[in-house]
């Protein structure tokens, strides 16, 4: 008679592994979304929306450094962060909806996003602060 039997063996270890799964607790931290300032520049036609995107607990001074897509819905335009997590998109003027979500992370309860009507020869920022899950 053996002692060790691989399918049961097998079976407790699918079982454990559903077990911690099923009773893991997830926690969302929100982001937001950040006016900061709006003022006139010569654009010609153009608008521009610019600004930064940190996580939503990191001092001020340190940059989001994972990299994340800002976009305006609706178009085809978008970006990517750079290394200090500054994103500038030239636009139309309009009603535009701007979203921004980190590169790595496409949970929807993540995304970030503003609806903000920016005006011909108008220079926006608006910094996003990214959420994450701790499970």
């Amino acid at each position: 008679m053996r002692l060790f039997n691989p399918y049961i063996s097998f079976l407790l270890i699918i079982f454990l592994v559903l077990h911690v799964y099923a009773c893991r607790q997830v926690h969302l931290f929100e982001g937001r979304v950040e006016l900061i300032y709006e003022k006139d520049v010569p654009l010609g036609d153009s608008a521009l929306f610019i600004g930064y995107v940190k996580q939503i607990d990191y001092p001020d001074s340190i940059p989001f450094i994972l990299p994340s897509e800002v976009w305006i819905e609706s178009t085809n335009v978008m970006v990517t962060t750079d290394s200090l997590g500054y994103y500038s998109i030239k636009t139309l003027p309009g009603l535009h909806n701007i979203k921004c979500q980190n590169k790595f992370n496409t949970r929807k309860e993540l995304i970030e996003q503003l609806s903000y009507e920016i005006k011909k020869n108008q220079e926006v920022r608006i910094d996003f602060y990214i959420g994450y899950i701790v499970e």
